[in-house]
């Protein structure tokens, strides 16, 4: 799962429970898609385990090229908790991924160095026990089309797995899509030939 270069997500929600010293442990690694999406969940499990110490979370997502994370130590020490539970999903390369440390407090205080290597070793057990699969760049491109061509280019953007955003009716239709890079460059190819030549596929922001 650790291939360079390759980015990975899980398949289905995990849970773990790991016991560090006297603290309980529970890591959740949720798939998310969207901020909104991690926010919803955060509140869920706040509201599942309204007694735990600490709600520690990091998250990784993929938008277009770029990932986007962040993580947070929930009142533990700075840099204590929400670091090391990134950067495993980093060193696992994780996105589209939301992690969830819920700590209970048993009394004993395992100091900022303890904290970490607990944080560190409950989400990797956590992580290798997800489902992963590897996950490909979702971009969004355009295809200009005559309308005579409309209904055979949306057939075939939803053959290359395509999601459309929105279609704009000018002189030509403009359909707006998400789809992997991979697939844009198939889908290319094929859209010269029913468009004969008349379409045309571009990347747009």
């Amino acid at each position: 799962m650790e291939e360079k270069g390759v980015n990975f997500t899980i398949t289905e929600e995990s849970r773990v429970r790991v016991p560090e010293g006297a603290c309980r442990f529970y890591l959740i690694i949720i798939p998310v898609c969207s901020a909104e999406e991690i926010k919803e969940k955060l509140s869920l499990l706040k509201e599942e385990y309204p007694d735990a110490n600490h709600h520690v979370y990091a998250y990784r997502l993929l938008q277009g090229k770029e990932i986007k994370e962040k993580s947070s130590d929930d009142r533990e020490p700075a840099g204590s908790a929400g670091k090391p539970v990134l950067e495993v999903l980093r060193r696992f390369c994780l996105v589209n991924t939301l992690a969830v440390a819920v700590r209970y407090f048993g009394g004993v205080k395992l100091g900022i160095g303890g904290l970490i290597r607990a944080y560190r070793r409950c989400t990797e057990e956590a992580v290798r026990a997800c489902c992963t699969t590897p996950l490909e760049p979702e971009l969004k491109f355009g295809v200009e089309t005559p309308y005579q061509y409309l209904g055979e280019v949306m057939k075939l953007i939803s053959q290359a797995r395509g999601e459309i955003i929105e279609i704009d009716y000018h002189e030509n239709a403009l359909v707006y899509f998400k789809t992997s890079p991979d697939a844009a460059k198939d889908l290319e190819v094929t859209l010269r030939d029913i468009t004969r030549g008349h379409g045309v596929l571009k990347e747009v922001n």
